[in-house]
């Protein structure tokens, strides 16, 4: 006869390959689908609340005794669809994100298209912490919680470590209640980049005191003090440690142990939820995030298969000129408007509101190349009493601003290789590009495809106005 100890060890056999990829409340469903929930969470009583109901399979780990919490001297605040437990002593900032937490459930139906009536009796428990021996004395940080630097959460739990600064603070607790949200609403938050790089999305946000804005585009750093990831992406690119895009998506869970994957799994959710060729598919996702972690991969590597090899190159340049308020929509590679085209000459069409455009026009290493540029483009303008007076260029540039060093409203050139090379050797000498203005002559010192943009921040080229024409000739 086989016990109850030997059915317990062959079931939790059967798991084990799959424990490692799966984030913690996926792994609790799992073991409660096998029966093995009374290993690692508490029992909720029968008629305990109607928030188990939504989803039976999220855990209930441990009650609350609410004396022993009062004497150790943590107090409670209690919102529609969460209650705090906090240490901090500022009451009103407690208050405020119960009240951020009631709109963010808004936010996060609207954003998952999730019927609003369903989340009518959700209610997070959050744990927003200065002191953890407090709250372990209170009974409120079970033994076998693992350890975390900033938040957690599992089931109906949250736990967030105060941090520098209220922005940040909300930040991080917006970010636990992403994971929330989509692990009660969507069964599961997807593939381990997909899951943190959502979170981390969704959590960024502009509160006023009465409004609540997620996924909140970023135009300045002072936006979202102690936030950072712009920050380590361009570090790890500065130190050669930057990630193809192919590297982020297969993150481990384990890569999640330092802070910079965080930054990387933000990029690649915002980048893919932005770029034409994957923002449809990238949709389609929210309703696979109940997949184990490697068919969720699977998924979503296959959507993005007849697209790949442009992504990888869009992801080189986008990451390359990662800024607070750059966006993909303008900064992938385009296709200029040609006016002419042959092998030996074209005439095309750059527009200021875009990043680098492809020219079409083949060359070879070795060949030489004549361009010559006419027109003029508004390059932004200076607020002057009410009125704003626009800046304008020729493709020789203007002195007011040197973005990347060279001036504003700058013609560049540059020649991406063949499909044959890496995604970061094609775009290699767009990051040392040559300055054309309006008019130059070079040697290709690579076989590719010539491609060209007007200089400015990546951040602000949707206030620019205006092309240049470009004719571009091989000499002898």
């Amino acid at each position: 006869m086989i016990n109850s100890s030997q059915m317990i060890f062959s079931k939790i056999e059967l798991v084990l390959p799959w424990i490692s990829f799966l984030r913690p409340n996926s792994l609790i469903g799992l073991l409660m689908a096998l029966g093995l929930t009374n290993i690692v969470v508490g029992q909720t009583r029968p008629g305990e609340d109607l928030m188990q109901k939504i989803n039976q399979r999220q855990p209930f780990l441990f009650e609350i005794e609410e004396e022993r919490v009062k004497a150790v001297g943590i107090k409670r605040f209690e919102g529609k669809h969460s209650v705090i437990y906090t240490d901090v002593r500022d009451r009103k900032d407690i208050e405020e994100l119960t009240k951020v937490f009631d709109l963010a459930v808004k936010e996060w139906c609207r954003f998952f298209s999730v019927d609003q009536e369903k989340t009518r009796h959700w209610k997070m428990r959050a744990y927003i912490m200065e002191d953890e021996a407090r709250f372990r004395k209170a009974g409120l940080m079970p033994d076998n919680l693992p350890k975390f630097p900033a938040g957690y959460q599992l089931g109906r739990d949250m736990w967030v470590y105060v941090q520098p600064g209220q922005y940040y603070t909300r930040h991080l607790f917006l970010h636990e209640g992403t994971h929330a949200f989509m692990s009660w609403f969507l069964n599961g938050t997807g593939a381990p980049w997909f899951s943190e790089g959502m979170a981390e999305k969704l959590a960024l946000n502009h509160w006023d005191s009465e409004k609540l804005e997620m996924n909140f585009d970023v135009s300045d750093r002072n936006q979202v003090p102690h936030w950072g990831r712009v920050k380590l992406v361009r570090r790890d690119l500065a130190e050669g440690k930057g990630f193809s895009l192919a590297e982020v998506l297969q993150f481990p869970a384990t890569s999640f142990r330092e802070v910079n994957a965080y930054g990387w799994s933000w990029a690649a959710c915002d980048f893919l939820s932005k770029h034409p060729l994957s923002k449809d598919s990238f949709i389609e996702w929210f309703d696979k995030c109940d997949l184990p972690v490697q068919r969720f991969d699977v998924m979503a590597r296959n959507a993005l298969k007849p697209h790949w090899n442009r992504l990888e190159l869009d992801w080189e340049i986008f990451v390359n000129e990662l800024d607070y308020g750059s966006d993909i929509r303008e900064i992938h590679l385009k296709t200029c408007q040609a006016v002419e085209n042959n092998p030996e000459q074209c005439v095309i069409k750059v527009d200021s509101q875009f990043g680098w455009q492809s020219s079409g026009f083949a060359v070879s290493e070795g060949d030489k190349i004549q361009i010559e540029a006419t027109g003029r483009c508004q390059m932004g303008a200076t607020e002057n009493e009410g009125r704003k007076d626009p800046w304008i260029s020729s493709s020789n540039g203007i002195s007011l601003q040197h973005p990347n060093g060279r001036r504003l409203g700058l013609l560049l050139a540059g020649i991406v290789k063949q499909e044959t090379d890496t995604p970061k050797e094609r775009i290699s000498s767009l990051l040392n590009p040559i300055e054309t203005g309006e008019a130059a002559t070079f040697t290709a010192t690579q076989t590719g495809i010539l491609v060209l943009r007007i200089n400015d921040f990546s951040a602000r080229l949707h206030d620019n106005q205006g092309t240049l024409e470009v004719t571009i000739k091989k000499v002898k």
